[in-house]
């Protein structure tokens, strides 16, 4: 069988736009050939949830046409850790269950990566905040299962890709962090709107102002009772509430909006490539995260 080395780079947060660079050309290294493909992650220094998730993503891809896969790292790294807790290095497995995370309560700060299934996104929304608690006793969780839901919602509406997108999240004690990384090689939201605008007998918008007009409240192009006429506005006010940050990358959409001390800064930009899908990613401040009323711990019988 014929053999073909993706060699991982150098993989250091802040460097989104070369991730989204080798992603696409990951992709492109696709044929339509039976291959083996070796993932080389021995120059990689670092890893979080939006580098697996866009990985999973090509994996999945590679997979659709019945390629065999396999991982190489150095031993006893902070990368094969990594690829381990997040269960990335079992996943493709003959024997690992892809649902294992729905079960789980917390093992570490990384929750097992998951590949969205529409009917599950309720149950995974629970399960995130089951996952976390111990790590957060006595505080409310529910706008973090919430916005899950929302942005898997969001996602699987947007993408009409025939494989589904991915999910990982980590939490970083020290930094108060808790990140949630999405991304599907879909059509993309601001295709998506234009399509809906043109179907509306409107105007195209390029894709910054699109993905914008997505992110306004009352704003849907689909009628699925689960997002009908909320758009991404939910996903953004829960990160304000918090002082977080989000960014998103879909087509040729860069969006980003920080909020620290109720100041909220965004910046947008048309990027010179167009990304296959979505890219979404959530940073929740954990420190803002409210206690539980002591109300919310009694049953409510509603008459």
């Amino acid at each position: 069988m014929l053999k073909t080395v993706i060699t991982i780079p150098n993989c250091r947060a802040g460097h989104l736009v070369d991730w989204l660079r080798f992603i696409i050309d990951a992709r492109n290294k696709r044929s339509i050939f039976r291959r083996h493909y070796i993932f080389d992650f021995t120059n990689a220094d670092f890893l979080c949830p939006f580098h697996i998730v866009s990985l999973a993503c090509v994996i999945e891809e590679y997979k659709q046409t019945n390629n065999s896969i396999s991982f190489k790292c150095l031993p006893k790294s902070s990368i094969e850790k990594f690829l381990k807790y997040s269960k990335f290095a079992y996943y493709w497995g003959s024997e690992f269950d892809k649902n294992y995370c729905l079960s789980l309560q917390t093992y570490n700060n990384t929750m097992p990566l998951w590949q969205l299934k529409p009917e599950y996104v309720d149950a995974f929304g629970i399960t995130i905040q089951n996952y976390y608690k111990s790590h957060f006793t006595g505080k409310d969780l529910t706008s973090l299962g919430l916005t899950v839901v929302e942005a898997l919602n969001n996602i699987s509406d947007h993408a009409n890709s025939p494989i589904s997108g991915f999910i990982s999240t980590q939490y970083i004690p020290n930094k108060c962090k808790l990140t949630i990384s999405i991304c599907d090689f879909g059509v993309g939201i601001p295709n998506n709107v234009n399509e809906y605008l043109n179907k509306a007998g409107k105007q195209r918008l390029n894709d910054v102002k699109a993905l914008e007009m997505a992110l306004f409240q009352g704003f849907s192009t689909y009628s699925k009772p689960h997002n009908r006429g909320f758009g991404l506005d939910n996903i953004l006010s829960n990160v304000k509430a918090s002082n977080g940050e989000i960014e998103i990358v879909s087509n040729k959409a860069y969006y980003s909006e920080q909020t620290v001390n109720n100041n909220v800064r965004n910046m947008k930009d048309n990027l010179s490539f167009s990304f296959p899908g979505t890219y979404l990613i959530i940073k929740f401040d954990t420190s803002t995260f409210r206690n539980i009323e002591a109300e919310s711990e009694q049953e409510i019988d509603i008459i």
